[in-house]
Order: C-alpha cells, then sequence, then structure tokens
C-alpha cells in the first residue's frame, strides 16, 4: 500500500473522526490536505488513483448519510462547506462515483438488483 494511500486514508479518518468528536468540528481544515494526498495518490497511476477514488466512497457515503447534521454543524461553528451544496447534488455525484468504479453490490451478500434499490431510497431521502 502507498504511503500517499495511507495518509489520505489517515488525514480524511481523522477529519471524520473529529466531525463527531464533541460536535465540534467539521469540514476540517484537514480536509485541505486529505484532498492534496488524493491528488497526490493520482500521480501514482491509474489503477492506484482508481482503488484512491473506490476507498474514498465510503467516507462520501458517510458524508451523504450525515449530510444535514455536519452541515449544520459547519454553518453553526462558522467553517466553509467544501462539500456537494445540496444532498441531491452529493447523492448523484456518489451514485455516479459507484457506477463508474464498478460497484456492483453494497455489500458482499447483496446483488446488483440491491444497490439500484439503495440508490433509489437515498434519492427519495432528498425528498423531505
Amino acid at each position: 500500500m502507498s504511503r500517499h494511500l495511507i495518509l489520505a486514508s489517515l488525514v480524511v479518518i481523522g477529519s471524520v473522526l473529529r466531525i463527531f468528536a464533541a460536535a465540534s468540528v467539521v469540514v476540517v481544515p484537514d480536509e485541505a490536505t486529505a484532498v492534496e494526498r488524493f491528488a497526490a495518490a493520482e500521480k501514482e497511476g491509474e489503477a492506484f488513483a482508481s482503488r484512491v477514488r473506490r476507498e474514498r466512497l465510503s467516507v462520501d457515503h458517510y458524508m451523504i448519510l450525515n449530510y444535514d447534521i455536519l452541515k449544520g454543524i459547519a454553518a453553526k461553528k462558522g467553517y466553509r462547506w467544501t462539500r456537494s451544496a445540496t444532498r441531491t447534488e452529493a447523492v448523484e455525484k456518489w451514485i455516479a462515483d459507484v457506477k463508474a468504479l464498478g460497484v456492483k453490490a453494497r455489500r458482499e451478500t447483496t446483488s446488483a438488483r440491491e444497490i439500484d434499490e439503495y440508490f433509489d431510497s437515498l434519492r427519495k431521502e432528498n425528498v423531505r
């Protein structure tokens, strides 16, 4: 495993953990560092960059599931929100990334049909 992938993953994971640490965080200044690390990883070749993007899907998914909470905390704390402007945009981008990376199932025990149903459920949650 490349040090760029390890560093990028640690920065993102650290950022996510700080989000819930005493409800004090968000969009962390470290996100810029994570973006730089992901960019550095892409320079190591397309296959490696694809693995990095695939690993980032779980972080992006987490952000979607907690979008309103995290965006609210960011606003309350005065942090600049660097994610998609709306949850709908975030969901559609995540779905496009999932499809582009060839993800066929959400879990090992599910089918391709189930992932399409999950996409639909994420989209429906936008209509609240």
